[in-house]
């Protein structure tokens, strides 16, 4: 994932098939087959009265994962000094006037941090259209980890890669997600939010790690926590899995 700037796809409402991306160190281009990445839809469970598929531990455990994910998303900032996102929040949080504004503002200041933050947050939460919040919270961490011109405070920095880590993990994107919250983590063991999150990221394919750190966070958690309930959860769920 090294290298300059990724572009950064900017959508109007309805508008999916014309999408106009965005150079952030350029100028603004055409789009082309490769800049427009496939959004991936979750799996959720079958309604209660469908016949019980054979594999529904794993479906019943990708929810939980799922879970997990809506709570950290709005978590992070109330475990720091970071103030939330200034747009929308909750089920059905598109709003026109806050996309116009965010692109509007994109467009005349494509590397301001705050921004870039913002319209991640936007389609991380609002849109689900997680490739676009994985390029803004990319250019975002990009800006924030240039120590010689970056203006975001430690704790900003740490949200937007916080954040990075999320909307890869959203996107299916594990590796890339692990490595987010490892940073945060290595710079942190007692971040709870980036040890839930890396946690969650290892579930499906390094269980035991999964579990190590969820040890770590339990013991470090208060029990009666938001993030020590789901830590526990997860790692109760972890441990009722068939091995592979």
């Amino acid at each position: 994932m090294a290298g300059s700037g990724p572009d950064l796809q900017l959508t109007t409402p309805g508008q999916r098939d014309s999408i106009r991306p965005m150079k952030l160190e350029d100028e603004v281009k055409a789009p082309t087959g490769s800049d427009i990445l496939p959004q991936t839809e979750v799996d959720y469970p079958p309604e209660a009265d469908a016949p019980m598929p054979n594999n529904l531990r794993f479906v019943m455990f990708g929810v939980l994962v799922v879970g997990v994910l809506g709570i950290l998303v709005f978590g992070y900032s109330r475990q720091t000094s970071v103030k939330p996102p200034a747009v929308p929040t909750g089920s059905n949080c598109k709003d026109p006037v806050t996309e116009n504004r965010l692109r509007e503002t994109l467009k005349q200041s494509p590397n301001d941090f705050t921004t870039l933050v913002d319209w991640g947050s936007y389609n991380l939460s609002c849109e689900k259209n997680y490739a676009i919040a994985v390029a803004a919270y990319k250019q975002a961490t990009i800006l924030a980890d240039d120590s010689a011109t970056s203006t975001a405070e430690p704790a900003e920095r740490n949200e937007a890669h916080f954040r990075l880590g999320l909307a890869y993990l959203y996107n299916l994107n594990y590796k890339e997600a692990q490595a987010q919250f490892e940073l945060l983590v290595q710079e942190d063991p007692k971040n709870t939010s980036a040890l839930l999150a890396l946690s969650a990221a290892l579930a499906k394919d390094d269980p035991a790690k999964a579990e190590t750190y969820l040890t770590q966070l339990i013991n470090i958690a208060p029990a009666d926590s938001e993030i020590g309930k789901q830590a526990k959860s997860l790692l109760d769920d972890l441990k009722k899995r068939p091995a592979k």
